[in-house]
């Protein structure tokens, strides 16, 4: 079975969080697609619980491993999957909590994966741009 084994998540501040996208991006959750079985993933219901820990829900069975990586200010963050009921993304710089609030604006697939943009705000207002670019295992 064809299943996402690796994601990367990259960042880029979008300015100085005074911009008000809230009526252009707002949306209820991110769509990742398997480009070969054609298999819908959503990841939803994604809320900060503490400090440097979000826990979204997701829909399919498949286990991931997924970093997320910071070219700016922000460190590294990292996401286990459990295979069947969370996602958590961790910071490793204690309390440095990131807010995803803004979702797909933008998918691409093809024959080597897929890529996902979608907006997001960090818990102290700088929106960013976080593009999702998964490998696929045959």
């Amino acid at each position: 079975m064809s299943c996402y084994t690796q994601l990367t998540i990259s960042e880029s501040i979008m300015g100085d969080g005074d911009e008000n996208i809230d009526d252009q991006f707002e949306a209820e959750y991110i769509k990742i697609r398997d480009s070969v079985l054609g298999n819908l993933v959503n990841i939803t219901n994604i809320e900060a619980i503490g400090p440097g820990l979000l826990i979204a829900q997701y829909s399919m069975p498949n286990i991931l491993n997924i970093t997320v990586q910071n070219p700016s200010q922000f460190k590294d963050v990292n996401i286990e999957f459990d295979g069947f009921t969370e996602l958590k993304i961790r910071t490793q710089l204690e309390g440095n909590i990131f807010k995803i609030i803004y979702y797909l604006t933008e998918s691409d697939r093809s024959e080597f994966g897929i890529r996902i943009t979608f907006m997001g705000q960090h818990i102290f207002g700088s929106p960013f741009h976080v593009t999702i670019v998964g490998n696929k295992r045959h």
